[in-house]
């Protein structure tokens, strides 16, 4: 290794082995002979501590002498002293003296210097091995070390705690002067050795303290004491010290370092709560929540007022056990597992039971349980409180079950969506076919086939709708024991000849508002699972309907968390002598698809409850294996008047006119546009909403009617509804979706002329259209809803 410049010509008394020694340390280092100290060679890292270049302006090193400004210490001394003079005069090894060095520059450098005298053959000292360390960097940390560890001191001094150590072998301490004067002792009154500090602790607590710090010491662990001082004017304060020992390498304690803060005033508290029972009581009878206390084996010695008045419990004071008669049988074990595992390791917890109250409902509370020790650290007591969140938790239930219901509905709404535009197709085609082919034509049969198989996916989108509370609804005043009394006849065909179908249907009541396809679904979903509850047994199902005044629905359970508001209801009860269900299943019971049997095949009761929620209803289940199980649904009464019968419209005439059809799916376009063609209508087809507002645009005094689809990509149903308005306001507008009709209830005050629900037969579409043509030249074209 080359050092700077030509170091042969530098050094030309340093033998090779001597550059190569040198060159091999890894901190800065140099040789100089025995003579006057000369400077033979040196590394690489000296010259950059120094300075020096060789052909620069400055000497080099090797025209400087070993003991050039050494001062040991920071002062002058002999120079007899100085390390490597030394080394070269008595052949002694002289290790890490700390002096000081004068640089070039005239700056003062604290280093550290080793060095070793260096032998010839004939063992007389030829020269010496210097090596030394800067020392700045250690001693700028140091000071920072210095610094942080008094801003430390003065910040928790600052928060009442004191931070401070002392030496086990000769006593000395170091404490924070501020903490003791808070404590009440004079300025300059600071314990510096264990009898200072002894004579300023109470005579009582000498003993606890001095074994406590005695054993950390000993074992090189902790201790955690409290004890009481006693100031000059006489009121003891409290202390709590946590002690930890500072171990050395032979594993000795060196030195304690202890974290002490005054705890007057908790003690001043628990005292006074200890010694006020009376007290403690008479302001524990007043809250409005339970209040108790335990005794440190955990049975219960006290429980206040708002206790007894909740459960009905009339005895003055309940000890032992407690309240353990009056918790949930489902809760009472993991009550008491908590309450076992807190009283063995002393710490508080809180947890969530139900408790019987005097109605025997039972109500959710939250209990929290604490210990309360004495000054000693003994426990002594156990203090509680329960707070009833009945409410809060019958609010999460309800949450949670709506949450469910609306993400499993945006689900089933959004696929019978696509199923709907789907079955129009099928469904239109086929109808087209139907009415295309000759009677005699063998396909006919066929195709018979297929329209009824799409009317019966029809029907599973309308139960999916039915679910998602969008079903199409025709709501109309009806006598809900006319519909049962109905839909029962039809359901004995399909249910077990060894379980009889039983109506008990009061025929005075009022009306409801309702569907009757929809309440038609309800009623068999509700039969047909009544029945299967049976199985192969010999049992019965009783269909009941009558009138109720509904005085405190909120004690009773309710499906989906809706609890229905008090008032009068028509209710339909079903009744079955079947296996019952336990907890577990009645949770599950309207979930889509759920069953105990062997796989889950349809919507079943989720259906029902999105029909009954539909009809701003509610629904109440009673169920206890072997028991049987009662459903009862509840329809708001109706003031309104059933509607008369209208008859069957007779044979329309053919119409004629130019329509905009409007539809972003291919298939509903072929079909609707064919249906429209063979019957002599023009049409002119869009396939989203920016498409149907240019085409109309352009041909707005041709255009006759729309048919426009409500649900499309780029530009919805009710924006494009809106552009054409503009255009032209009296166009009387067919809206089509395969969502319900409540989902166009918001476009009525813009007059559309009608809602044609998908899917739909090519016949029907084409009526409608007549309808809307026939109803606005009547009108004498004016605009819909003028």
């Amino acid at each position: 290794m080359e050092l700077p410049g030509n170091p042969k010509s530098l050094l030309p008394p340093a033998s090779i082995s001597d550059m190569q020694l040198v060159e091999s340390i890894p901190i800065p280092a140099f040789i100089c002979d025995a003579g006057g100290g000369k400077v033979l060679c040196y590394n690489r890292l000296a010259v950059g501590m120094w300075g020096y270049e060789p052909g620069k302006s400055q000497s080099p090193l090797s025209t400087l002498t070993g003991n050039f400004l050494f001062q040991p210490g920071g002062s002058q001394l002999p120079r007899s002293e100085y390390p490597i003079l030394k080394a070269l005069t008595s052949g002694a090894l002289v290790k890490n003296r700390e002096v000081i060095l004068q640089m070039p520059g005239g700056a003062r450098v604290p280093v550290l210097v080793s060095a070793s005298p260096l032998f010839d053959d004939a063992g007389k000292i030829r020269g010496a091995l210097a090596c030394f360390s800067d020392l700045t960097d250690l001693r700028r940390a140091q000071a920072l070390a210095r610094k942080s560890e008094s801003d430390l001191l003065q910040t928790t001094e600052y928060f009442g705690v004191a931070l401070w150590e002392y030496d086990p072998v000769t006593g000395a301490s170091q404490h924070p002067s501020g903490f003791w004067q808070r404590m009440g002792f004079p300025p300059g009154q600071v314990p510096g050795s264990p009898e200072a500090w002894k004579a300023m602790v109470h005579p009582e607590d000498h003993n606890l303290a001095i074994q406590a710090a005695t054993e950390a010491v000993r074992t090189g662990g902790t201790y955690r004491i409290e004890y009481r001082v006693l100031p000059p004017d006489g009121v003891p304060r409290w202390i709590r010290s946590f002690g930890r020992a500072v171990v050395n390498e032979r594993g000795e304690t060196s030195r304690m370092v202890v974290m002490s803060s005054d705890v007057s005033e908790e003690k001043r508290l628990e005292a006074g709560l200890l010694s006020s029972e009376e007290r403690f009581r008479e302001l524990a009878d007043t809250v409005p929540n339970i209040v108790f206390t335990l005794r440190p084996d955990g049975t219960n010695d006290y429980l206040n007022q708002r206790f007894r008045e909740l459960t009905g419990s009339h005895n003055a004071e309940i000890t032992g056990e407690g309240w353990k008669p009056f918790l949930h049988p489902e809760d009472a074990a993991a009550a008491f597992a908590y309450r076992s595992e807190s009283i063995r390791k002393g710490i508080a917890y809180s947890h969530q039971y139900r408790l019987r109250m005097e109605n025997g409902d039972y109500h959710w509370f939250l209990f929290r349980v604490r210990p309360v020790r004495d000054s000693d650290g003994r426990l002594v007591r156990w203090v509680g409180t329960g707070m009833d969140i009945d409410d809060l938790k019958a609010g999460e239930e309800r949450r949670r079950q709506a949450q469910k219901l609306e993400s499993v509905g945006l689900l089933a709404a959004g696929v019978a969506h696509d199923f709907n535009n789907l079955l129009t197709g099928i469904i239109g085609s086929a109808g087209l076919l139907d009415s295309r082919l000759a009677d005699s034509d063998p396909n006919r049969e066929l195709l018979h086939v297929i329209l009824n198989s799409g009317e019966r996916a029809a029907d599973l989108t309308r139960q999916l709708l039915a679910y998602a509370g969008e079903g199409r609804s025709t709501a109309q005043p009806m006598n809900l024991a006319a519909k049962v009394g109905e839909t029962t006849d039809l359901v004995r065909a399909s249910v077990s000849k060894k379980i009889r179908v039983l109506n008990e249907l009061d025929t005075d009541l009022p009306l409801i508002l309702g569907d009757a396809v929809q309440l038609r679904q309800l009623v068999l979903n509700l039969v047909l699972n009544a029945a299967e509850a049976i199985g192969d047994e010999i049992g019965r199902v009783i269909v009941r309907v009558a009138a109720e005044e509904i005085a405190s629905p909120r004690g009773s359970a309710f499906a989906g968390g809706i609890t229905p508001p008090e008032g009068r209801y028509v209710v339909l009860t079903v009744i079955d002598s079947g296996c019952g269900m336990d907890a577990h299943v009645q949770a599950r019971m309207f979930d889509p698809f759920f069953t105990t049997k062997f796989l889950g095949r349809g919507l079943g009761l989720a259906a029902a409850q999105g029909i009954v929620s539909a009809h701003g209803g509610a629904i109440q289940v009673d169920s206890h294996p072997g028991r049987g199980t009662s459903i009862r649904v509840l329809f708001p009464e109706s003031t309104a008047e059933a509607a008369p019968e209208v008859p069957s419209p007779g044979a329309q005439t053919t119409s004629v006119g130019r329509i905009l059809l409007v539809d972003d799916e291919e298939v509903v376009l072929m079909v609707a546009m064919s249906a429209l063609r063979d019957q002599g209508f023009g049409v002119v087809v869009a396939r989203d909403g920016k498409d149907a507002v240019a085409r109309f645009e352009h041909l707005a005094g041709e255009i006759d009617g729309v048919v426009l689809d409500l649900t499309m990509p780029v530009m919805g149903g009710e924006e494009t509804l809106e552009r054409i308005r503009k255009i032209r306001p009296d166009v009387p507008v067919l809206a089509c979706s395969g969502f319900g009709e409540e989902s166009v209830e918001r476009l009525k005050h813009r007059g559309i002329s009608g809602f044609l629900p998908k899917p739909y037969r090519p016949a029907v579409l084409v009526e409608r259209v007549r309808q809307m043509l026939e109803v606005h030249r009547n009108s004498g074209g004016k605009a819909p809803g003028a």
